[in-house]
Protein backbone atom coordinates (compact mmCIF):
# COMPACT_ATOMS: atom_id res chain seq x y z
CA UNK A 1 0.00 0.00 0.00
CA UNK A 2 1.56 3.68 -1.05
CA UNK A 3 0.19 6.51 0.72
CA UNK A 4 0.96 9.96 -1.56
CA UNK A 5 0.53 13.73 -0.57
CA UNK A 6 0.26 15.86 -3.79
CA UNK A 7 1.39 19.62 -4.00
CA UNK A 8 -2.67 20.01 -3.73
CA UNK A 9 -2.29 18.88 -0.25
CA UNK A 10 -4.83 15.45 -0.86
CA UNK A 11 -4.03 12.27 -0.45
CA UNK A 12 -4.52 9.28 -2.99
CA UNK A 13 -3.52 5.61 -1.21
CA UNK A 14 -2.82 2.89 -3.94
CA UNK A 15 -2.96 -0.78 -2.87
CA UNK A 16 -0.55 -3.01 -5.01
CA UNK A 17 -1.74 -6.55 -6.87
CA UNK A 18 0.59 -8.54 -4.58
CA UNK A 19 0.28 -6.75 -1.27
CA UNK A 20 -3.44 -7.03 -1.92
CA UNK A 21 -3.60 -10.31 -2.87
CA UNK A 22 -1.39 -11.25 0.25
CA UNK A 23 -3.71 -9.67 2.61
CA UNK A 24 -6.76 -11.08 0.88
CA UNK A 25 -5.25 -14.18 1.15
CA UNK A 26 -4.57 -14.24 5.40
CA UNK A 27 -8.50 -13.35 5.56
CA UNK A 28 -11.13 -12.20 3.71
CA UNK A 29 -12.90 -10.29 6.33
CA UNK A 30 -9.73 -8.35 6.69
CA UNK A 31 -9.49 -7.81 2.88
CA UNK A 32 -13.10 -6.57 2.84
CA UNK A 33 -12.79 -4.27 6.13
CA UNK A 34 -9.35 -3.05 4.23
CA UNK A 35 -11.31 -2.50 1.23
CA UNK A 36 -14.07 -0.74 2.76
CA UNK A 37 -11.67 1.64 4.78
CA UNK A 38 -9.42 2.06 1.27
CA UNK A 39 -12.55 3.06 -0.96
CA UNK A 40 -15.06 4.92 1.08
CA UNK A 41 -15.44 8.00 0.04
CA UNK A 42 -15.39 11.31 3.09
CA UNK A 43 -16.00 14.95 3.15
CA UNK A 44 -14.95 17.34 6.20
CA UNK A 45 -15.70 16.31 9.78
CA UNK A 46 -19.11 16.13 10.00
CA UNK A 47 -20.80 19.28 10.30
CA UNK A 48 -23.71 17.36 12.23
CA UNK A 49 -21.56 16.37 15.25
CA UNK A 50 -22.64 17.09 18.32
CA UNK A 51 -19.64 19.31 20.27
CA UNK A 52 -18.57 18.40 23.82
CA UNK A 53 -20.57 20.71 26.58
CA UNK A 54 -16.81 20.66 27.88
CA UNK A 55 -15.77 21.71 24.74
CA UNK A 56 -13.79 25.20 24.81
CA UNK A 57 -15.86 26.58 21.73
CA UNK A 58 -18.87 27.48 23.80
CA UNK A 59 -16.41 29.07 25.99
CA UNK A 60 -14.71 31.21 22.83
CA UNK A 61 -18.25 32.12 21.43
CA UNK A 62 -19.58 33.12 24.71
CA UNK A 63 -16.85 35.91 24.89
CA UNK A 64 -17.92 37.28 21.13
CA UNK A 65 -21.44 36.95 22.62
CA UNK A 66 -20.18 38.77 25.54
CA UNK A 67 -18.70 41.60 23.40
CA UNK A 68 -21.34 42.27 21.11
CA UNK A 69 -19.34 40.57 17.90
CA UNK A 70 -22.42 38.06 17.23
CA UNK A 71 -24.99 38.82 14.77
CA UNK A 72 -28.42 39.91 16.23
CA UNK A 73 -30.62 37.26 17.38
CA UNK A 74 -27.80 35.15 18.15
CA UNK A 75 -27.43 33.04 21.59
CA UNK A 76 -25.55 35.05 24.74
CA UNK A 77 -23.95 33.90 26.99
CA UNK A 78 -25.83 31.50 28.95
CA UNK A 79 -27.66 30.10 26.23
CA UNK A 80 -24.71 28.67 25.36
CA UNK A 81 -23.17 27.91 28.67
CA UNK A 82 -25.70 27.16 31.10
CA UNK A 83 -26.43 23.29 31.56
CA UNK A 84 -30.24 23.15 30.59
CA UNK A 85 -28.97 24.94 27.58
CA UNK A 86 -29.12 22.32 24.21
CA UNK A 87 -25.87 21.07 22.93
CA UNK A 88 -24.64 22.87 19.30
CA UNK A 89 -23.39 21.45 15.94
CA UNK A 90 -20.00 21.85 14.82
CA UNK A 91 -22.42 23.52 11.71
CA UNK A 92 -23.95 25.82 14.09
CA UNK A 93 -21.09 27.09 15.25
CA UNK A 94 -19.90 27.90 11.94
CA UNK A 95 -22.59 29.83 11.10
CA UNK A 96 -22.11 31.92 14.06
CA UNK A 97 -18.54 32.56 13.65
CA UNK A 98 -19.12 33.44 10.24
CA UNK A 99 -21.80 35.99 11.09
CA UNK A 100 -18.95 37.64 12.46
CA UNK A 101 -17.92 40.86 10.74
CA UNK A 102 -15.61 43.83 10.48
CA UNK A 103 -12.79 44.28 12.78
CA UNK A 104 -12.55 42.90 15.87
CA UNK A 105 -10.41 44.96 18.06
CA UNK A 106 -11.09 43.68 21.93
CA UNK A 107 -7.71 41.37 22.39
CA UNK A 108 -9.74 38.97 24.44
CA UNK A 109 -12.58 38.60 21.35
CA UNK A 110 -9.69 38.63 19.16
CA UNK A 111 -8.34 35.53 20.82
CA UNK A 112 -11.56 33.72 21.04
CA UNK A 113 -12.59 34.47 17.57
CA UNK A 114 -8.98 33.14 16.21
CA UNK A 115 -9.40 29.75 18.38
CA UNK A 116 -13.00 29.33 16.90
CA UNK A 117 -11.75 30.04 13.41
CA UNK A 118 -8.84 28.03 13.60
CA UNK A 119 -10.66 24.99 15.20
CA UNK A 120 -13.56 24.91 12.49
CA UNK A 121 -11.33 25.66 9.78
CA UNK A 122 -11.29 22.70 6.74
CA UNK A 123 -14.07 21.11 8.89
CA UNK A 124 -17.28 22.90 7.91
CA UNK A 125 -18.83 21.77 3.96
CA UNK A 126 -20.43 24.12 1.92
CA UNK A 127 -23.65 24.93 2.06
CA UNK A 128 -26.16 28.03 2.18
CA UNK A 129 -25.28 28.87 5.89
CA UNK A 130 -22.35 26.86 6.58
CA UNK A 131 -19.94 28.29 3.95
CA UNK A 132 -16.53 26.74 4.55
CA UNK A 133 -13.83 29.11 6.64
CA UNK A 134 -11.04 28.85 4.06
CA UNK A 135 -8.79 31.05 5.54
CA UNK A 136 -8.43 31.47 9.32
CA UNK A 137 -7.26 33.96 11.82
CA UNK A 138 -3.51 33.50 11.64
CA UNK A 139 -2.59 37.02 13.22
CA UNK A 140 -0.97 36.37 16.43
CA UNK A 141 -3.56 37.23 19.23
CA UNK A 142 -3.05 37.50 22.91
CA UNK A 143 -4.49 34.90 25.56
CA UNK A 144 -8.27 34.81 26.86
CA UNK A 145 -9.26 33.81 30.22
CA UNK A 146 -12.87 32.77 31.39
CA UNK A 147 -14.48 31.28 34.14
CA UNK A 148 -18.35 29.86 34.82
CA UNK A 149 -19.63 29.50 38.18
CA UNK A 150 -22.69 27.99 39.58
CA UNK A 151 -23.62 28.26 42.91
CA UNK A 152 -26.78 25.82 43.98
CA UNK A 153 -28.90 25.34 47.04
CA UNK A 154 -31.98 22.95 47.57
CA UNK A 155 -32.61 19.89 49.40
CA UNK A 156 -31.81 15.87 48.48
CA UNK A 157 -33.49 12.88 49.38
CA UNK A 158 -32.05 9.58 49.90
CA UNK A 159 -33.97 8.30 52.52
CA UNK A 160 -33.96 10.95 54.87
CA UNK A 161 -33.75 14.97 54.08
CA UNK A 162 -30.63 16.80 53.33
CA UNK A 163 -30.13 20.47 52.78
CA UNK A 164 -27.28 20.99 50.23
CA UNK A 165 -24.90 24.03 48.93
CA UNK A 166 -22.52 23.60 46.08
CA UNK A 167 -20.62 25.69 44.25
CA UNK A 168 -19.67 24.76 40.41
CA UNK A 169 -16.65 26.35 38.75
CA UNK A 170 -14.62 26.12 36.01
CA UNK A 171 -11.79 28.13 34.41
CA UNK A 172 -10.32 28.17 31.03
CA UNK A 173 -7.42 29.34 29.08
CA UNK A 174 -7.68 29.87 25.33
CA UNK A 175 -6.03 31.65 22.53
CA UNK A 176 -4.49 31.04 18.90
CA UNK A 177 -1.08 32.44 17.35
CA UNK A 178 -0.19 31.70 13.81
CA UNK A 179 -0.74 28.52 13.31
CA UNK A 180 -1.42 27.26 16.52
CA UNK A 181 -4.68 27.06 18.74
CA UNK A 182 -4.57 26.03 22.25
CA UNK A 183 -6.50 25.62 25.51
CA UNK A 184 -6.91 24.32 28.94
CA UNK A 185 -10.00 23.71 31.41
CA UNK A 186 -10.16 22.97 34.96
CA UNK A 187 -13.38 22.01 36.68
CA UNK A 188 -14.23 20.73 40.15
CA UNK A 189 -17.07 19.36 38.68
CA UNK A 190 -16.48 18.75 35.35
CA UNK A 191 -19.93 18.65 33.92
CA UNK A 192 -22.56 19.65 36.37
CA UNK A 193 -24.81 17.17 38.27
CA UNK A 194 -27.57 16.70 35.91
CA UNK A 195 -25.16 15.34 32.92
CA UNK A 196 -23.92 12.96 35.62
CA UNK A 197 -27.24 10.82 36.15
CA UNK A 198 -26.07 7.82 38.09
CA UNK A 199 -24.21 6.35 35.38
CA UNK A 200 -24.27 2.87 37.12
CA UNK A 201 -23.10 1.40 34.04
CA UNK A 202 -19.55 1.14 35.22
CA UNK A 203 -17.00 -1.49 34.45
CA UNK A 204 -17.68 -4.75 36.21
CA UNK A 205 -16.17 -4.62 39.47
CA UNK A 206 -15.79 -1.23 40.04
CA UNK A 207 -17.79 0.98 41.87
CA UNK A 208 -21.61 0.85 40.53
CA UNK A 209 -22.78 4.48 42.47
CA UNK A 210 -23.35 7.28 41.26
CA UNK A 211 -20.12 9.27 39.82
CA UNK A 212 -20.94 12.99 40.10
CA UNK A 213 -16.91 13.08 40.68
CA UNK A 214 -15.73 11.13 37.93
CA UNK A 215 -14.54 13.92 35.82
CA UNK A 216 -13.34 16.37 38.36
CA UNK A 217 -10.30 18.39 37.18
CA UNK A 218 -8.94 18.74 33.62
CA UNK A 219 -11.56 18.82 31.04
CA UNK A 220 -9.70 19.18 28.57
CA UNK A 221 -6.25 20.79 27.17
CA UNK A 222 -4.27 20.27 24.36
CA UNK A 223 -2.19 22.36 21.52
CA UNK A 224 -3.60 22.30 17.96
CA UNK A 225 -1.62 23.12 15.02
CA UNK A 226 -2.98 23.57 11.71
CA UNK A 227 -0.34 22.78 8.85
CA UNK A 228 -0.94 23.67 4.62
CA UNK A 229 -3.66 22.08 3.24
CA UNK A 230 -5.88 21.87 6.46
CA UNK A 231 -3.27 19.34 8.13
CA UNK A 232 -4.04 19.36 11.56
CA UNK A 233 -1.72 18.04 14.68
CA UNK A 234 -3.41 18.09 17.64
CA UNK A 235 -1.22 17.14 21.12
CA UNK A 236 -3.05 16.73 24.83
CA UNK A 237 -5.79 15.39 26.93
CA UNK A 238 -8.93 15.40 24.84
CA UNK A 239 -12.42 14.57 25.06
CA UNK A 240 -13.44 13.00 21.84
CA UNK A 241 -17.46 12.59 20.83
CA UNK A 242 -18.19 11.31 17.28
CA UNK A 243 -21.33 11.67 15.84
CA UNK A 244 -25.41 13.53 16.44
CA UNK A 245 -26.23 11.36 19.03
CA UNK A 246 -27.26 13.71 21.98
CA UNK A 247 -27.52 11.89 25.09
CA UNK A 248 -24.04 9.82 23.50
CA UNK A 249 -23.19 7.83 20.48
CA UNK A 250 -22.17 4.35 20.04
CA UNK A 251 -18.29 3.97 19.69
CA UNK A 252 -16.35 7.41 20.84
CA UNK A 253 -18.00 9.34 23.43
CA UNK A 254 -17.65 12.23 26.13
CA UNK A 255 -18.32 9.90 28.86
CA UNK A 256 -15.03 9.54 30.48
CA UNK A 257 -12.47 11.88 31.81
CA UNK A 258 -9.64 13.01 29.16
CA UNK A 259 -7.08 10.99 28.10
CA UNK A 260 -3.19 11.69 26.68
CA UNK A 261 -3.82 12.21 22.97
CA UNK A 262 -2.23 12.49 19.46
CA UNK A 263 -4.23 12.90 16.84
CA UNK A 264 -3.92 13.89 13.11
CA UNK A 265 -6.50 14.76 10.59
CA UNK A 266 -6.51 16.00 7.06
CA UNK A 267 -8.36 15.66 3.87
CA UNK A 268 -7.59 13.29 1.00
CA UNK A 269 -8.98 12.46 -2.43
CA UNK A 270 -9.52 9.27 -4.23
CA UNK A 271 -10.21 10.50 -7.60
CA UNK A 272 -13.82 11.89 -9.25
CA UNK A 273 -15.19 7.95 -8.79
CA UNK A 274 -15.15 8.11 -5.08
CA UNK A 275 -15.06 11.43 -3.78
CA UNK A 276 -12.08 14.20 -3.90
CA UNK A 277 -13.53 16.04 -1.18
CA UNK A 278 -12.78 13.59 1.85
CA UNK A 279 -11.31 13.83 5.76
CA UNK A 280 -9.78 11.38 7.70
CA UNK A 281 -9.00 11.74 11.55
CA UNK A 282 -7.37 9.14 13.61
CA UNK A 283 -6.15 9.51 17.16
CA UNK A 284 -3.73 7.31 19.54
CA UNK A 285 -3.66 7.11 23.18
CA UNK A 286 -1.85 5.18 26.12
CA UNK A 287 -2.86 5.17 29.81
CA UNK A 288 -3.84 3.01 32.88
CA UNK A 289 -7.19 1.15 33.17
CA UNK A 290 -8.17 -1.32 35.47
CA UNK A 291 -4.57 -1.08 36.41
CA UNK A 292 -2.92 -1.77 33.47
CA UNK A 293 -1.12 0.34 31.04
CA UNK A 294 -3.36 -0.43 27.49
CA UNK A 295 -3.25 1.28 23.83
CA UNK A 296 -6.32 2.97 22.37
CA UNK A 297 -6.74 3.78 19.04
CA UNK A 298 -9.70 5.53 16.82
CA UNK A 299 -10.02 6.01 13.06
CA UNK A 300 -12.67 7.50 11.07
CA UNK A 301 -13.83 8.43 7.59
CA UNK A 302 -16.45 10.99 6.60
CA UNK A 303 -18.34 10.84 3.35
CA UNK A 304 -20.95 13.58 2.58
CA UNK A 305 -23.92 12.48 0.50
CA UNK A 306 -25.11 16.01 -1.54
CA UNK A 307 -25.59 18.58 0.91
CA UNK A 308 -27.97 16.51 2.97
CA UNK A 309 -26.56 13.42 4.00
CA UNK A 310 -23.12 12.08 5.95
CA UNK A 311 -22.04 8.97 6.33
CA UNK A 312 -19.15 8.28 8.49
CA UNK A 313 -17.27 4.83 8.91
CA UNK A 314 -15.21 4.16 12.32
CA UNK A 315 -13.40 1.56 13.75
CA UNK A 316 -11.42 1.58 17.22
CA UNK A 317 -9.83 -0.46 19.49
CA UNK A 318 -8.13 -0.95 22.77
CA UNK A 319 -4.97 -3.17 23.35
CA UNK A 320 -2.12 -4.80 25.77
CA UNK A 321 0.29 -3.62 23.43
CA UNK A 322 1.38 -3.44 19.63
CA UNK A 323 3.48 -6.22 17.75
CA UNK A 324 4.17 -3.86 15.15
CA UNK A 325 3.98 0.08 13.79
CA UNK A 326 2.17 -1.25 10.95
CA UNK A 327 -1.22 -0.78 13.34
CA UNK A 328 -0.98 2.91 12.37
CA UNK A 329 -1.73 2.01 9.07
CA UNK A 330 -3.38 -0.89 8.46
CA UNK A 331 -7.44 -1.27 8.98
CA UNK A 332 -6.83 -1.84 12.54
CA UNK A 333 -8.97 -5.30 11.85
CA UNK A 334 -6.62 -6.39 9.79
CA UNK A 335 -3.74 -5.50 11.59
CA UNK A 336 -5.68 -7.95 14.31
CA UNK A 337 -5.99 -10.92 11.65
CA UNK A 338 -2.27 -10.37 10.12
CA UNK A 339 -0.31 -9.67 13.43
CA UNK A 340 -1.89 -11.28 16.20
CA UNK A 341 -3.67 -14.10 14.03
CA UNK A 342 -4.58 -17.53 16.30
CA UNK A 343 -3.01 -20.29 14.07
CA UNK A 344 -3.74 -23.21 16.25
CA UNK A 345 -7.33 -21.49 17.42
CA UNK A 346 -8.29 -19.17 14.36
CA UNK A 347 -11.59 -18.85 15.68
CA UNK A 348 -10.07 -17.39 18.89
CA UNK A 349 -10.78 -13.97 20.12
CA UNK A 350 -7.50 -12.45 20.53
CA UNK A 351 -6.76 -11.74 24.07
CA UNK A 352 -4.79 -9.35 23.75
CA UNK A 353 -6.66 -6.68 21.50
CA UNK A 354 -10.69 -5.49 21.38
CA UNK A 355 -12.04 -4.02 18.30
CA UNK A 356 -14.92 -2.34 17.83
CA UNK A 357 -16.38 -0.43 14.69
CA UNK A 358 -19.56 1.77 13.96
CA UNK A 359 -21.40 2.95 11.14
CA UNK A 360 -23.28 6.20 11.02
CA UNK A 361 -25.32 7.93 8.94
CA UNK A 362 -27.43 11.21 9.24
CA UNK A 363 -30.25 13.14 7.35
CA UNK A 364 -30.85 16.81 7.36
CA UNK A 365 -34.42 17.08 6.02
CA UNK A 366 -33.00 21.27 4.98
CA UNK A 367 -29.30 21.40 4.84
CA UNK A 368 -29.57 25.45 5.61
CA UNK A 369 -30.30 24.27 9.57
CA UNK A 370 -28.09 21.59 10.78
CA UNK A 371 -30.29 21.11 14.14
CA UNK A 372 -33.23 19.17 12.38
CA UNK A 373 -31.59 15.90 11.68
CA UNK A 374 -32.75 12.09 12.16
CA UNK A 375 -29.44 9.66 12.41
CA UNK A 376 -28.51 6.19 12.75
CA UNK A 377 -25.58 4.22 14.20
CA UNK A 378 -24.45 0.53 14.39
CA UNK A 379 -22.05 -0.55 16.48
CA UNK A 380 -20.08 -4.09 16.01
CA UNK A 381 -17.37 -5.35 18.93
CA UNK A 382 -15.65 -7.54 17.29
CA UNK A 383 -16.53 -8.47 14.06
CA UNK A 384 -15.52 -12.34 14.66
CA UNK A 385 -18.83 -12.59 16.44
CA UNK A 386 -21.55 -13.22 14.96
CA UNK A 387 -22.48 -15.47 12.50
CA UNK A 388 -25.78 -13.41 10.62
CA UNK A 389 -25.70 -11.43 13.53
CA UNK A 390 -26.75 -14.31 15.60
CA UNK A 391 -26.18 -16.42 18.34
CA UNK A 392 -22.58 -18.01 16.34
CA UNK A 393 -20.41 -20.68 17.50
CA UNK A 394 -17.06 -17.72 17.81
CA UNK A 395 -18.43 -15.46 20.62
CA UNK A 396 -21.50 -14.01 21.73
CA UNK A 397 -23.69 -11.43 19.38
CA UNK A 398 -22.10 -8.02 20.16
CA UNK A 399 -23.81 -5.01 18.62
CA UNK A 400 -25.36 -1.84 19.20
CA UNK A 401 -27.56 0.50 17.80
CA UNK A 402 -28.78 4.32 18.10
CA UNK A 403 -31.47 5.99 16.26
CA UNK A 404 -32.62 9.23 16.59
CA UNK A 405 -34.20 12.41 15.72
CA UNK A 406 -33.85 16.06 16.46
CA UNK A 407 -35.64 19.27 15.28
CA UNK A 408 -36.29 23.30 16.48
CA UNK A 409 -38.68 25.45 15.45
CA UNK A 410 -37.32 28.83 15.26
CA UNK A 411 -40.72 30.69 14.69
CA UNK A 412 -41.64 29.01 18.39
CA UNK A 413 -38.35 28.65 20.19
CA UNK A 414 -38.63 25.06 20.38
CA UNK A 415 -36.55 22.43 20.15
CA UNK A 416 -36.38 18.79 20.81
CA UNK A 417 -35.18 15.39 20.97
CA UNK A 418 -36.13 11.25 20.77
CA UNK A 419 -33.35 9.02 20.73
CA UNK A 420 -33.88 4.97 21.26
CA UNK A 421 -30.77 2.82 22.26
CA UNK A 422 -29.97 -0.49 22.08
CA UNK A 423 -26.48 -2.88 23.26
CA UNK A 424 -26.42 -6.81 23.43
CA UNK A 425 -25.37 -8.26 26.74
CA UNK A 426 -21.89 -8.58 25.70
CA UNK A 427 -21.54 -5.38 23.44
CA UNK A 428 -18.44 -3.11 25.16
CA UNK A 429 -17.08 -5.97 26.98
CA UNK A 430 -14.17 -8.75 26.91
CA UNK A 431 -15.69 -12.11 27.61
CA UNK A 432 -11.93 -13.20 28.62
CA UNK A 433 -10.92 -13.84 32.09
CA UNK A 434 -7.99 -11.57 33.08
CA UNK A 435 -8.62 -8.69 30.43
CA UNK A 436 -11.12 -6.50 32.17
CA UNK A 437 -8.20 -3.70 31.35
CA UNK A 438 -10.10 -4.18 27.56
CA UNK A 439 -13.35 -3.71 27.99
CA UNK A 440 -14.84 -0.73 26.28
CA UNK A 441 -14.77 1.55 29.93
CA UNK A 442 -12.35 3.57 31.59
CA UNK A 443 -12.19 4.29 34.84
CA UNK A 444 -15.78 2.71 35.44
CA UNK A 445 -17.48 4.53 32.55
CA UNK A 446 -18.17 3.56 29.27
CA UNK A 447 -16.29 4.62 25.99
CA UNK A 448 -19.12 4.42 23.98
CA UNK A 449 -22.82 5.01 24.89
CA UNK A 450 -23.41 6.25 28.49
CA UNK A 451 -25.94 3.24 28.97
CA UNK A 452 -23.53 0.65 28.69
CA UNK A 453 -23.99 -3.11 27.71
CA UNK A 454 -27.30 -4.80 28.48
CA UNK A 455 -29.24 -2.01 27.75
CA UNK A 456 -32.36 -0.49 26.09
CA UNK A 457 -32.69 3.22 26.65
CA UNK A 458 -35.19 6.01 25.31
CA UNK A 459 -34.63 9.39 25.83
CA UNK A 460 -36.20 12.33 24.82
CA UNK A 461 -35.84 16.69 25.44
CA UNK A 462 -37.85 19.49 24.79
CA UNK A 463 -36.71 22.66 25.00
CA UNK A 464 -38.99 25.81 25.04
CA UNK A 465 -37.74 29.54 24.84
CA UNK A 466 -40.37 31.66 26.89
CA UNK A 467 -40.51 35.47 25.74
CA UNK A 468 -36.46 36.54 25.53
CA UNK A 469 -35.35 35.86 28.74
CA UNK A 470 -36.74 32.48 29.63
CA UNK A 471 -36.01 29.31 28.69
CA UNK A 472 -37.61 25.72 30.02
CA UNK A 473 -36.07 22.44 29.37
CA UNK A 474 -37.19 18.62 30.24
CA UNK A 475 -35.17 15.56 29.82
CA UNK A 476 -36.61 12.07 30.42
CA UNK A 477 -35.03 8.82 30.04
CA UNK A 478 -36.03 4.95 31.15
CA UNK A 479 -33.38 2.20 30.92
CA UNK A 480 -33.99 -1.34 31.32
CA UNK A 481 -32.30 -4.22 30.86
CA UNK A 482 -31.72 -6.87 27.92
CA UNK A 483 -31.07 -10.07 29.57
CA UNK A 484 -31.20 -10.54 33.41
CA UNK A 485 -27.58 -13.03 32.19
CA UNK A 486 -25.38 -9.61 32.78
CA UNK A 487 -26.53 -7.62 35.93
CA UNK A 488 -27.49 -4.33 34.69
CA UNK A 489 -29.31 -2.15 36.36
CA UNK A 490 -33.02 -0.39 35.26
CA UNK A 491 -33.44 3.31 35.73
CA UNK A 492 -35.61 6.14 35.33
CA UNK A 493 -35.03 10.26 36.02
CA UNK A 494 -36.49 13.17 34.70
CA UNK A 495 -34.80 16.36 35.10
CA UNK A 496 -36.18 19.73 34.43
CA UNK A 497 -34.93 23.67 34.35
CA UNK A 498 -36.29 26.68 33.72
CA UNK A 499 -33.38 29.80 33.55
CA UNK A 500 -33.91 33.08 33.46
CA UNK A 501 -31.70 35.68 32.16
CA UNK A 502 -30.96 38.26 34.38
CA UNK A 503 -28.82 39.50 31.81
CA UNK A 504 -26.38 38.36 29.12
CA UNK A 505 -24.11 36.81 31.25
CA UNK A 506 -25.78 35.77 34.61
CA UNK A 507 -29.08 33.92 35.60
CA UNK A 508 -31.35 32.80 38.04
CA UNK A 509 -33.03 28.89 38.01
CA UNK A 510 -35.23 26.67 39.19
CA UNK A 511 -34.06 22.59 38.93
CA UNK A 512 -36.22 19.51 39.93
CA UNK A 513 -34.18 16.16 39.42
CA UNK A 514 -35.78 12.50 40.71
CA UNK A 515 -33.99 9.71 39.73
CA UNK A 516 -34.14 6.19 40.65
CA UNK A 517 -32.19 2.99 39.82
CA UNK A 518 -32.91 -0.19 40.64
CA UNK A 519 -30.01 -3.00 40.87
CA UNK A 520 -30.32 -6.42 39.84
CA UNK A 521 -30.10 -9.26 42.54
CA UNK A 522 -29.05 -11.92 40.81
CA UNK A 523 -27.48 -15.39 41.39
CA UNK A 524 -26.18 -17.13 38.82
CA UNK A 525 -23.69 -14.39 37.71
CA UNK A 526 -21.77 -14.88 34.51
CA UNK A 527 -17.72 -15.19 36.40
CA UNK A 528 -16.37 -13.05 34.04
CA UNK A 529 -18.69 -10.06 35.48
CA UNK A 530 -18.03 -9.95 39.45
CA UNK A 531 -20.90 -8.34 41.72
CA UNK A 532 -22.99 -11.80 42.30
CA UNK A 533 -25.92 -11.09 44.94
CA UNK A 534 -24.08 -7.84 45.74
CA UNK A 535 -24.19 -6.47 43.04
CA UNK A 536 -25.24 -2.58 43.29
CA UNK A 537 -27.66 -1.00 45.28
CA UNK A 538 -31.18 0.73 44.94
CA UNK A 539 -30.27 4.74 44.43
CA UNK A 540 -33.10 7.51 44.59
CA UNK A 541 -32.15 11.00 44.60
CA UNK A 542 -34.87 13.99 44.13
CA UNK A 543 -33.32 17.56 43.85
CA UNK A 544 -35.22 20.31 44.22
CA UNK A 545 -32.85 23.49 43.85
CA UNK A 546 -31.89 26.98 43.18
CA UNK A 547 -29.02 28.28 41.28
CA UNK A 548 -27.35 30.94 40.29
CA UNK A 549 -24.51 31.28 37.12
CA UNK A 550 -22.16 33.65 36.28
CA UNK A 551 -19.97 33.97 33.34
CA UNK A 552 -16.94 36.38 33.52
Amino acid sequence: MNLNLSSSGRLSVSVTARSRRNLFSRNLWAGAVALMFLTASSAHAAPDDLVPRSSGFYDALAILATDHYLAPGSPDAVDLLSPSSPLRTRAEFAILVNGVTGSVDDVRARAALGFLRSGLAGDIGSGPDTQRISKPDLAPSALAVTGNVIAEAGERREGSHDTITDLYGEGRALGADGRFSYTASVSNSGRLWRDHQAYATSAPGQDHGDRPDALNGLQEGYVSYLGRHDLRITTGWLQERWGSGYRGNMLINDNTPPRPTVQVEFPFSLGAKFGRNNHFLQYQQVYSNAGHTVTMGARRIEHPIGDRVDLSIEEAYVAKRLRNPSALILPFYAYQKVSIHEKNNPNAEPAEFNYTANLGLTVRPQSSDPFQRFYLQFALDDLQAPKGLGAGNRTPRKIGYLIGAAGRLKSTGTDGVIEYMHADVNTYTKNQPGVESLGWFYDGLPLGHPAGPDGNEIFARLGQKLGSRTYLSVEARRRTRVSDAFPSPELRSVDAAVTYHLNSTSSVGLRYFDFSEDPVIASGVDPFFPGGDNYGSRIRRKVAAVDYQIFF
